[in-house]
């Protein structure tokens, strides 16, 4: 499955920096409905509100580069990206 996600100049200036669940590519995509982000430069989890399930996606590295120099405090821009996701495997 796929989604386009934008980080804005607003995720940007309110993003936290190191942070899996703050950050400016996890609030964008908590903007596009989905809830309980994880983002750790490697991969973005997040759950659909609707239901108790959890997808997970592997970040490319243009969007791991982002992050790198997002968290770095480096000069960055808003951009888009194309998320393709699965669902998690419940565990148990």
């Amino acid at each position: 499955m796929k989604v386009e996600i934008e980080v804005t100049q607003d995720d940007i200036e309110k993003g936290r920096k190191n942070s899996s669940s703050s950050c400016a590519v996890a609030l964008a995509v908590k903007r596009q409905g989905y809830v309980h982000p994880y983002v750790d430069g490697e991969n973005i989890m997040f759950s659909c509100p609707d239901t108790d399930k959890r997808f997970t996606s592997n970040c490319t590295k243009r969007v791991t580069h982002w992050i790198g120099n997002f968290d770095e405090d480096k000069r960055v821009k808003p951009f888009r990206f194309t998320l393709n996701y699965s669902e998690l495997s419940k565990l148990g």
